[in-house]
């Protein structure tokens, strides 16, 4: 069997053996009352040992408990789940041991005499046997022989390697987000040399188009002076030829 399931069975065993034996008969009692004369009364481990369903109770948690603690803390409360089946076994023999007269006693309180009683052997069988089976799960808790899951398990290395380890889950973290900053970082370097790149051609195309634009006004300028020049020598050699320009076919005879 899987050690680590031993202990936990042993006392859910335990605890439920305690439990179901102090349901059962242990006792049925024969007295005398005053007026009615001889009474019979059964009694049941609960009410012959109250404490057996408090100690399965406390096994139970303690086994909870057990699960979720480490190091000396878990052997601690392994030794107090022993303590409370040892518990259960003497609570088992006492209420075995003799007729529970007090207790006959606080139920009917006038009780002439006690005649005598039947045992019932189950429920305190199965009680002590139970109590010793927590004994045990608490014992092996104590001697180290448990390995819980989950926080115990966890929580076994020590707290300096569970240190260690989430301090080595931070630096990885940081070192992923100083990865992706840089990648950030140096997608903006190359955003911005694109940028002032775009600028410097934005600027040379600016004075370019400027200086065809002033080349086209001066060309135009320029035509404009000729055509005037042209007319005016058109103008004085008709002038010399003998024509009037003004005359509306352009001739004076």
């Amino acid at each position: 069997m899987n050690r680590r399931m031993l202990v936990p069975l042993l006392v859910v065993l335990g605890a439920a053996a305690i439990a179901g034996g102090a349901i059962t008969r242990w006792w049925t009692v024969h007295w005398v009352h005053p007026m009615l004369g001889e009474q019979t009364s059964s009694f049941t481990g609960r009410q012959v040992a109250p404490a057996l369903l408090v100690i399965a109770l406390v096994a139970v948690a303690g086994l909870a408990a057990v699960a979720a603690a480490r190091g000396v803390l878990r052997r601690v409360i392994g030794l107090l789940v022993g303590v409370a089946g040892g518990l259960a076994v003497l609570a088992a023999w006492s209420g075995a041991a003799g007729i529970p007269v007090e207790r006959i006693s606080e139920a009917n309180p006038q009780v002439e005499r006690v005649l005598g009683g039947d045992r019932g052997w189950v429920g305190p069988v199965l009680s002590g046997l139970g109590g010793l089976l927590v004994l045990v799960g608490g014992l092996l808790v104590l001697a180290g022989m448990f390995a819980g899951r989950g926080m115990g398990s966890r929580f076994d290395r020590g707290p300096a390697g569970g240190l260690a380890g989430q301090a080595g889950s931070v630096a990885g973290g940081a070192g992923q987000a100083g990865a992706v900053a840089g990648g950030a970082g140096q997608a903006g370097a190359v955003a911005g040399g694109a940028g002032q790149a775009g600028a410097v051609a934005g600027g040379v195309a600016r004075p370019t188009g400027s200086a065809e634009q002033v080349a086209g006004d001066s060309g135009g300028r320029r035509a404009a002076a000729e055509s005037t020049d042209d007319d005016a020598r058109n103008l004085w050699k008709a002038l010399d030829a003998g024509d009037d320009p003004t005359a509306g076919d352009g001739k004076h005879r």
